[in-house]
C-alpha cells in the first residue's frame, strides 16, 4: 500500500493490518496519519519468508505521523520503520514498536549506492521495546541493516533535543 502524490493525504484509524505478502505501507510524496492502527509483518506461511522488510516507511519526501497503535516486525522482516534511499519524515507521538526478528531493528535503513538523502525521525512519545532512549549514547546504533553495515552508506546521525521541547529529533544523513 502506498500513499503517493503531491498533496495526497491518508488518515488511517482503528485498523488492523497483517502483512505477509505485501511490501509494507509506504508514504511517499504525500502524508499519512495513523491513529490506533495495528500492523504486524510476518513471514508468508507457504514460503517461510516475508515480502515485507518493515511495517511502515516514509520516502520520496513523504511524512508519516504515528499517534497510536502497535507496530510489530516478526520473522525475517528487517525492521519496524524503514527508510529507503530517498528523503522522508516519520513523526512518532505514541504507539508501541516491537521488533521480534534477529536484527532487533526498530529503524531499518535500506542501503543506498546512488542517492544522498536525509531522513528525519521526530519522537515525542511511544514505547520502543528493546530500546531505552534515556540510556542511548550511540544514536546511530538505533538504525540498522541486517545485510550490511550502515557505516558503509550513512555518514552521521544528528540528534536535536532542544528545538522542540519534549521531542528528540534524529536526522540520518546518507553519505552517497
Amino acid at each position: 500500500l502506498r500513499v503517493l502524490g503531491a498533496g495526497a493525504t491518508m488518515n488511517v484509524n482503528d485498523t488492523t493490518i497483517l502483512l505477509s505478502k505485501a511490501g509494507g505501507i509506504e508514504v511517499g510524496i504525500g502524508e499519512a496519519v495513523f491513529n490506533n492502527v495495528t500492523i504486524t509483518s510476518v513471514d508468508a506461511p507457504e514460503t517461510g519468508k516475508t515480502f515485507s522488510a518493515m511495517c511502515v516507511s516514509a520516502s520520496r519526501g513523504g511524512t508519516l505521523t504515528i499517534n497510536s497503535g502497535s507496530y510489530t516486525a516478526k520473522g525475517s522482516a528487517k525492521g519496524v520503520v524503514a527508510f529507503y534511499p530517498t528523503s522522508g519524515t516519520v513523526k512518532i507521538t505514541g504507539g508501541t514498536f516491537t521488533c521480534e526478528t534477529a536484527s532487533k531493528n526498530i529503524f531499518y535503513l535500506h542501503e543506498s549506492n546512488t542517492n544522498a538523502a536525509t531522513h528525519t525521525v521526530e519522537i515525542s512519545g511511544g514505547t520502543f521495546n528493546n530500546v531505552s532512549f534515556d540510556k542511548v549514547t550511540d544514536w546511530k546504533a538505533l538504525f540498522g541493516n541486517p545485510d550490511k553495515s550502515i557505516d558503509d552508506f550513512v555518514s552521521e546521525v544528528k540528534v536535536d533535543t532542544t528545538s522542540k521541547p519534549g521531542t528528540t529529533i534524529l536526522t540520518v544523513v546518507y553519505s552517497k
